[in-house]
């Protein structure tokens, strides 16, 4: 893996990053495991629950807790599976549904710092505002790059 110092931000991060694209998981390992041990304790419980209350559940009833099931293995996979990428484009980050903003679009930004990794907050021209994570130290420093050269949000 390339070394990505941010430096000193000069000329705009479209430029950077169209240079040097970068890739990489919008989730760190802390929050992949924090995930991951509440899929473990919600499955426990679900499956005590199930056996505890057999013959008190409708089919109907049965059928939507399944469904929430579904989705909620449906998020957690997602949540592994995410990635994010910046390059010249904008920036763009996987999950059940693809964030994508262009670098256009961005009035604002401010840096959260999180255990594991670093969630960036991007206000839009039209008033809305996105947040977008790095799972990765190389795309946490990019973030801090892009916080310097952008007015806080």
């Amino acid at each position: 893996m390339k070394s990505f110092d941010p430096g000193k931000p000069t000329g705009h991060p479209r430029e950077r990053f169209a240079r040097q694209p970068i890739t990489g998981p919008a989730y760190g390992p802390m929050m992949k495991g924090l995930a991951t041990a509440v899929m473990i304790g919600i499955a426990f419980t679900a499956a005590r629950a199930f056996d505890q209350t057999a013959g008190l559940l409708d089919g109907n009833v049965r059928a939507g807790l399944g469904v929430a099931g579904v989705l909620l293995l449906a998020s957690y996979y997602a949540l592994l599976r995410s990635t994010m990428t910046i390059d010249g484009e904008g920036l763009r980050q996987t999950w059940m549904a693809k964030r994508q903003v262009s670098w256009d679009e961005i009035e604002a930004v401010r840096l959260v710092r999180i255990n594991g990794g670093a969630r960036l907050l991007l206000r839009l021209n039209d008033g809305r505002t996105v947040a977008v994570n790095a799972g990765s130290d190389l795309l946490a420093r990019s973030f801090e790059l892009m916080s310097r050269w952008y007015p806080v949000a």
